[in-house]
């Protein structure tokens, strides 16, 4: 069940020199704009708050003299000045919470504008308030501070310069409040520490969202990013409908678990899980949450490779004790999804979370976790398609379709590339940013050095050259071969701890033929054409000089004939011509692989893949 929550929005003006913030433009940035503040929450909390019956009251002007600048007098003196407006009523009868703008919220002095105590608190009535000064203030302190009115509380987690008001001033202040990256609640410090000798690290999932018009300043565009699922379900539980939350045992030794998880603003299936530790107290202690945050939505600020804490991925988080009586969410780490390695141990435990594949396209966006206790350091290594690049023509031979048209059939020398990307599992642990495995990669036996250069490799009686390049982040590797050279080489990629330790090693095999066989537009065309008079069956050709595949083609009516018979296995219809020249067709030695027909017979359409000799990838999508 949504919760209703009547938001009271009171304006006071304490300067007059700036001119009254326009109602339009107050409506759009805090309740009903595209990327609203009440949006925001609605939106965040998977459609559990409602703001139904909440009001922008009309503009007052106060009075405020520094030192008197406090959040609590500033609402206090708009709240009395309201009551004033309003003889004989109380205006703020049945609204739950109270968010103040104080316009602009600020003294000038010397030419420079210093900003006053703005944040939340309680009323004498118990009522919450939020108190915004607009000049200063971005949408996402605005968020931040609405998040206290309506109940929630600060997330933890690395340790920060968040709590340090005083930044200017000698005395540095470190700890773990507003330490989690991923969530609205640790605003605006996100983790970030930037104070001091260092160690520094830094974190911001924000993005530069819509602009407002007239309203006072350009900070006011920053939005983003959700509050994490952990800590709505820290707060209200009740906001998780049927199936949005998937609550199971920690796993024992030898077990592993598996489940599908979907982003925050997912219209249905599970978006947190949570895994229950061996004696749970009823507060929940020591429980963990694993939650999927992709690039998208309130997210979009969220990084997919860089430094950045806030990482887009599986993030981690488990309910601690921070103070008597104080329970909060800690950020523990994740999961990234560009990183190397494809799980996290939680540190300290033995509880590890794995990104066994993901999806980001579409509204059907997931991601498939896995858990299990221990971990076990290794490397795998994923080789791309090969990507081949004609260079130029070396030579052809002619032939005739069954219907006397001629054909070319063409020599084309090629360079290829083909990227291999690496994983690793067991070199994870720490939510700070740290350095990633050092990884080592090997062609034919040499180191590869730097992010490009070249190798020399031996392959049949001979010595050829291949560049290379390695993505600084993801440790991708890319080798590319010279035209009209067929090579091959043995990869090998090696991961170790930063500064030595366990290690593993993983082997791959890079190959390119150099040139390939194929046959002109034109032929294509002739035989398609040739094909429907024959059969009925209309053929779209779709990329005409692709690669057939690895290896020089020889044409083989074999594979014509089992082309044939899918089509008397597929089709739907099959028409009396259609029938009576299949067998004739059966005889004609061309080769479907770069056909890659799209058969359509009485209206009805079946999409037939590459067959052949070689790979079997499937790379189209036809509609």
């Amino acid at each position: 069940m949504p919760k209703p929550f009547k938001l009271a929005i009171v304006r006071a003006r304490h300067n007059p020199a700036y001119q009254y913030i326009p109602d339009e433009t107050c409506i759009e940035m805090v309740m009903t704009g595209r990327q609203s503040v009440l949006r925001y929450w609605a939106e965040t909390t998977q459609g559990y708050f409602d703001f139904l019956g909440s009001a922008l009251m009309p503009w007052l002007d106060i009075v405020l003299t520094p030192p008197a600048t406090d959040r609590v007098t500033q609402v206090v003196t708009a709240i009395s000045a309201l009551r004033d407006a309003n003889p004989g009523v109380d205006p703020l009868a049945g609204f739950d919470g109270v968010l103040l703008l104080t316009h602009p919220g600020g003294s000038t002095a010397g030419g420079m504008f210093t900003a006053w105590d703005a944040g939340s608190g309680t009323l004498g009535d118990g009522r919450p308030f939020s108190a915004i000064t607009t000049v200063p203030s971005t949408s996402v302190f605005i968020c931040h501070e609405l998040g206290h009115t309506l109940g929630f509380d600060h997330s933890f987690g690395v340790d920060n310069n968040g709590t340090d008001w005083a930044p200017a001033d000698a005395t540095i202040i470190v700890g773990p409040e507003y330490g989690a990256p991923h969530d609205i609640m640790s605003a605006e410090s996100f983790g970030s520490r930037w104070l001091g000798t260092g160690p520094f690290w830094s974190g911001n999932p924000t993005f530069l969202g819509d602009d407002v018009v007239n309203w006072p300043s350009q900070t006011g565009r920053w939005r983003g990013p959700h509050v994490s699922r952990a800590n709505l379900h820290r707060w209200f539980p009740e906001a998780f409908g049927p199936g949005r939350v998937v609550e199971r045992p920690a796993p024992a030794q030898g077990e592993t678990g598996r489940v599908r998880l979907h982003p925050p603003s997912a219209n249905s299936g599970p978006t947190l899980l949570i895994l229950h530790p061996p004696g749970e107290p009823s507060s929940g202690i020591g429980r963990v949450y694993v939650e999927y945050r992709p690039v998208r939505d309130w997210d979009i600020g969220l990084k997919l490779m860089g430094a950045d804490l806030a990482q887009a991925g599986l993030v981690v988080h488990t309910l601690e004790t921070v103070a008597p009586g104080a329970d909060r969410v800690w950020y523990r780490g994740g999961v990234p999804m560009n990183g190397v390695d494809s799980d996290f141990q939680l540190p300290g435990q033995q509880l590890t979370v794995g990104l066994e594949g993901f999806a980001d396209d579409g509204d059907d966006a997931w991601a498939d976790v896995t858990y299990m206790l221990g971990s076990v350091r290794s490397i795998s290594i994923g080789a791309g398609d090969p990507i081949e690049t004609p260079l130029g023509e070396s030579g052809s031979t002619t032939g005739r379709t069954p219907c006397g048209d001629t054909i070319t059939k063409v020599v084309l020398s090629s360079s290829t590339l083909t990227f291999f990307a690496v994983t690793t599992t067991g070199f994870a642990g720490s939510a700070i940013p740290r350095t990633p495995p050092t990884i080592t990669w090997r062609v034919d036996g040499k180191t590869l050095f730097g992010s490009s250069g070249t190798v020399d490799v031996a392959f049949d009686g001979a010595v050829f050259t291949l560049e290379y390049t390695i993505d600084p982040v993801t440790f991708e590797l890319g080798l590319t071969s010279r035209g009209g050279e067929k090579v091959g080489a043995s990869i090998e990629v090696a991961a170790s701890e930063a500064g030595g330790g366990a290690s593993a090693v993983a082997q791959a095999r890079f190959d390119a033929r150099g040139w390939y066989e194929t046959y002109t537009p034109e032929s294509l065309i002739a035989m398609a054409q040739c094909i429907k008079r024959l059969s009925d069956v209309d053929i779209l050709v779709e990329s005409p000089i692709e690669p057939p595949g690895p290896g020089p083609v020889e044409i083989d009516p074999t594979e014509v004939r089992m082309f044939v018979e899918r089509i008397q296995k597929d089709a739907v219809v099959l028409s009396p011509r259609m029938q009576i020249n299949l067998t004739r067709l059966a005889s004609f030695g061309t080769h479907n692989r770069v056909l890659n027909p799209l058969i359509r017979e009485n209206g009805k359409s079946t999409h037939f893949s590459r067959i052949g000799n070689g790979s079997s990838a499937q790379r189209h999508d036809n509609t």
